[in-house]
């Protein structure tokens, strides 16, 4: 999840549900011995009610990021983009050509 937040990625809340999960049944059995009962799950509503908890703990949804770059897109700065990227290719292009045919 650290790596996700780095790039600014938000985790799906299942994987931090499950990765909580895994957290507490490692550290349930290294700390006591097994259990004569299985462990219960965390529940249905432990994500909701750990943000509340931890409100210093805040991801961005990718919504919201694809919204605003949505909103940032007209045909003018499209256009741009597009010729930087045929003339990229076309000094590619000619680089291609102009190699030896054995750096082919």
């Amino acid at each position: 999840m650290h790596r996700l937040s780095l790039l600014d990625l938000p985790p799906q809340p299942s994987l931090v549900l499950e990765t909580a999960e895994h957290l507490r049944n490692t550290r349930l059995l290294i700390n006591t011995p097994l259990p004569a009962n299985p462990i219960p799950s965390l529940g249905s509503n432990w994500l909701q009610k750990f943000r509340k908890r931890r409100p210093n703990i805040v991801s961005v949804w990718t919504r919201q990021i694809d919204t605003s770059r949505l909103d940032g897109l007209c045909p003018e700065k499209l256009a741009v983009w597009f010729a930087e990227m045929a003339s990229i290719w076309t000094r590619l292009a000619m680089l291609s050509v102009l190699r030896s045919p054995h750096e082919r």
